[in-house]
């Protein structure tokens, strides 16, 4: 199709569109629709990992409540010990709050 007459056909049904799209516009029109697009990917990419994590957390707190032997085999191959870990969280707390008093 032409574009001139696509834009023959918006300017008599839409008059007021000429306005936007006048020379000393289009670098206004230009940075908008760039910010727009970038706007559009960056949201797109977040919402995408955000989606991949969100099941991948609930597939390891599920494997976790299910078979507990396995993340004891795996803290045991990473080195990881939970009771030491677990035993610092109240003193650590109690750090905490005694900067507050």
């Amino acid at each position: 199709m032409d574009l001139d007459v696509i834009w023959m056909d918006l300017n008599t049904k839409v008059p007021y569109l000429r306005y936007f799209f006048r020379s000393e516009y289009a670098s206004y029109l230009n940075t908008a629709s760039t910010v727009l697009l970038g706007w559009l990917v960056v949201s797109t990419i977040t919402h995408l990992v955000r989606l991949f994590f969100v099941h991948l957390t609930a597939s390891i707190i599920a494997i976790i409540l299910l078979c507990p032997t396995t993340i004891k085999w795996l803290s045991e191959q990473l080195g990881i010990d939970f009771e030491i870990i677990f035993n610092e969280i109240p003193d650590k707390f109690r750090q905490i709050l005694k900067h507050f008093r």
